[in-house]
């Protein structure tokens, strides 16, 4: 199981979105969706703290 990603890490990935989403949407939609923007945010430092080697191949279209 990946360690729980820092805090400052997290606030980046969340900057980032909400800079994404204030150019797509507008600041108030963003503002809106700040539940969704960090927990998309959180999900996504999780991930990439677990990421597969370069050698690995994905499983996932192999079913």
């Amino acid at each position: 199981m990946p360690e729980s990603p820092s805090s400052i890490e997290t606030k980046r990935i969340i900057g980032s979105l909400k800079d994404q989403a204030s150019g797509l949407w507008g600041p108030q939609r963003a503002t809106e969706l700040r539940l969704a923007i960090e927990s998309t945010a959180a999900n996504i430092a999780i991930l990439r703290k677990d990421l597969p080697s370069l050698a690995e191949e994905p499983g996932f279209y192999l079913q």
